[in-house]
């Protein structure tokens, strides 16, 4: 006999722990399913982001598989709209189950949400979170180990107590095809720790061919790195501080518009610092538009992003093959020669 399984969608039943998992330092994570933008509409007013078919699977299939994969134990949900979809989803597909090791809890907001900012102050309101966790979005499709990710975090955290964000950002060569100038970023590190000093688009700080940097950059470290050829897959490790932030400056309402410029900007009065962890040879991106809908689905069918393949046949009844070519079939599916 299982386990017995909490109402997946009572946030009163994920108050406290479970007594087993307090024993230990759990390690949790957030998934927001909601992308709080527009790019999939209309197609989003029926549909949630979190559930429409990438490669045939629902994109939140991907993200919790990736935690899953990385040793996270309990995972929070947090849904805004068509949260009653989710929660059925997860529900009817026995997705709790089919991941195992992972306690599994969707949460429905009480109130209206309109940013991943609204969304976290909930979350902190409700009291689940007990220690350092992971937040991404519900469209991360990565096969990233977070393991190491997650021990720098906690080896920052013990020399600086004001760390309360781990950020990973993945390197894109400027010939990649990934690179696309509209997601270009510039971010300005400390050469000796990876603290991050700037984060901001690039054509904010490019001007006729000019680059644009406050002098306080050059005041915080004999190291300054600046970087325009690192992506931002939206995963983070954070401090349960970062919730109680949140809490405390309403007007953060984006989580990189808002909320990185906020604690950087402020250092002098928060005094709080994030790091960033740059990884190279692992896959991880968001699909945050139709545009990288299609990419990331090449990525998938090419097994760039492995062992995220159609062939891991993760769904119930999946029975898929990969043969010459690339080419998928489901077992006893055949094709004419011509």
């Amino acid at each position: 006999a299982g386990r017995p399984r909490a109402p997946l969608s009572s946030p009163a039943m994920v108050k406290q722990p479970d007594s087993d998992l307090a024993q230990q330092s759990v390690l949790q994570a957030v998934v927001l399913a909601d992308s709080f933008a527009q790019a999939f509409r209309p197609v989003s007013y029926q549909v949630p982001k979190a559930l429409m078919p990438l490669v045939n699977v629902p994109m939140i299939e991907y993200t919790l598989e990736f935690l899953a994969a990385s040793g996270v134990q309990e995972i929070f949900v947090f849904c805004c709209a068509h949260a009653e979809q989710v929660i059925s989803y997860v529900r009817d597909s026995q997705l709790e189950l089919r991941l195992a090791s992972v306690r599994l809890h969707v949460l429905a907001a009480k109130s209206p949400c309109f940013s991943a900012g609204d969304a976290l102050r909930e979350v902190e309101a409700l009291g689940v979170i007990t220690s350092d966790f992971v937040l991404c979005h519900a469209d991360v499709v990565s096969n990233l180990e977070l393991g190491s990710v997650i021990a720098a975090h906690k080896a920052r955290r013990e020399s600086d107590r004001d760390a309360v964000m781990t950020t990973v950002l993945r390197r894109v060569p400027a010939g990649s095809r990934s690179h696309r100038a509209e997601d270009a970023t510039l971010v300005a590190t400390s050469g000796e720790t990876g603290r991050l000093l700037l984060y901001e688009q690039a054509g904010k700080s490019v001007s006729d061919h000019k680059l644009l940097l406050p002098t306080e950059l050059l005041q915080e470290t004999d190291r300054l790195q600046l970087h325009s050829d690192l992506r931002d897959p939206h995963i983070d490790v954070c401090a349960p501080e970062l919730l109680a932030l949140l809490q405390d400056n309403f007007d953060w309402q984006d989580l990189r518009r808002d909320l990185l410029p906020g604690i950087l900007g402020q250092f002098e009065y928060l005094g709080k610092t994030i790091y960033t962890h740059v990884i190279t040879d692992a896959y991880a991106t968001r699909v945050h538009d139709p545009r990288s809908f299609d990419g990331v689905s090449r990525d998938i069918l090419r097994r760039w992003a492995y062992p995220h393949v159609p062939d891991s046949n993760g769904l119930p009844g999946a029975a898929y093959k990969c043969g010459r070519g690339g080419v998928y079939k489901e077992v006893g599916v055949s094709l004419a020669r011509s």
